[in-house]
């Protein structure tokens, strides 16, 4: 998940056309996914 939240982030990965939708469903499938989003 840490990946995917670098690439997602990274200025070179703006093709995904609706990352908003994406964040939705992964929301609903990965509880707890906001803690991914912490400071190690």
């Amino acid at each position: 998940m840490r990946e995917l939240i670098e690439f997602r982030r990274n200025p070179e990965n703006l093709f995904v056309s609706d990352y908003m939708s994406n964040a939705l469903v992964e929301q609903y499938y990965i509880k707890n996914i906001t803690a991914l989003f912490e400071a190690p």
